[in-house]
């Protein structure tokens, strides 16, 4: 399973939120829907993550090591079949998962993948090395990409919080 969490101090928006809930204005219950609407961005970005290369231009494949080539032919395909044949969607895409879980000065996002092969798809942060060659030939995102569409979400989920609270505030 792969597992990137990140997370957001919020404790200077919860001391506006107190202030603001003086005023009977329900920023909380905005900025959940802003935080809803960021995670649904996430799982949708991520589950159209696809090679973007046709499996023809990837072969002859490249195999990680001798070892790996000689295993996958002796267990038929790793128990997929030879040739294997890829399901669309893809269980990579299938197994994003993406949830929101508010502390009391902290809000995280964890993104997770729950399919057991991803690890060899897309690498993980502690061992990026298990990433399978063929799969960087044939276009898998790398860790590092999926990490970029989470950060920039999560700055556009930083940027709207904003601009609520501004236009509630006046």
């Amino acid at each position: 399973m792969i597992v990137l969490e990140a997370q957001m101090n919020i404790a200077a928006v919860r001391e506006i939120v107190d202030a603001v809930n003086d005023s009977n204005i329900e920023f909380e219950g905005l900025a959940y829907s802003i935080m809803e609407a960021r995670r649904q961005n996430i799982i949708e970005r991520l589950r159209k993550l696809d090679p973007p290369r046709s499996r023809k231009s990837a072969y002859p494949l490249r195999w990680t090591s001798e070892k790996q080539r000689r295993a996958f032919f002796a267990t038929d395909g790793f128990g997929g079949g030879i040739p294997h044949r890829r399901k669309s969607p893809s269980q990579v895409q299938e197994g994003w998962r993406v949830e929101y879980i508010e502390g009391k000065f902290t809000g995280a996002l964890i993104v997770s993948n729950e399919w057991d092969k991803a690890p060899y798809v897309i690498g993980t942060v502690w061992k990026p090395k298990w990433q399978q060659q063929f799969h960087i030939d044939l276009g898998w995102p790398k860790l590092t990409d999926i990490n970029k569409i989470v950060s920039y979400e999560l700055g556009q989920t930083s940027n709207a919080l904003e601009r609520a609270f501004l236009e509630l505030a006046v």
